[in-house]
């Protein structure tokens, strides 16, 4: 399971991952 610290890193990347796809996907 992850800490919660992790699970901020990886919300972030994910966010960060999904907003590039929507850029590219414009």
């Amino acid at each position: 399971m992850l800490t919660p610290l992790e699970e901020e890193e990886l919300l972030k990347e994910t966010k960060v991952a999904n907003d590039g796809f929507g850029e590219n996907l414009d």
